[in-house]
């Protein structure tokens, strides 16, 4: 699980660090991509032995605010995650799993 303040600002330069172009074809919001990426990396049984940026926004569906992620790091890892918000925050949910 992750969650942040809607108003957080998260900057071109950290943005270019953890986000691929492939991925903008399934979330577009900047602090959806970062809670979604940090929920997956909460998820992940070695996240020590990774970093945002070997998650990857695999597959998506924008109206059900559900997504795919993998891990490229090492074994490859996947995850199912769910992105919301409430009460001026916005938030993550993921899994580990198969898809």
């Amino acid at each position: 699980v992750d969650i942040e303040r809607e108003g957080r600002e998260i900057s071109n330069a950290a943005f270019a660090r953890f986000f691929r172009a492939d991925e903008g074809e399934f979330l577009k919001d900047r602090l959806a991509h970062w809670v979604l990426k940090e929920a997956c990396f909460k998820a992940h049984p070695r996240s020590s032995e990774t970093i945002i940026a070997d998650y990857v926004v695999t597959s998506g569906d924008a109206e059900l605010s559900e997504f795919g992620v993998l891990c490229t790091r090492g074994a490859p890892e996947r995850f199912r995650g769910v992105v919301g918000s409430v009460d001026g925050y916005r938030y993550a949910l993921a899994v580990r799993t198969s898809f």
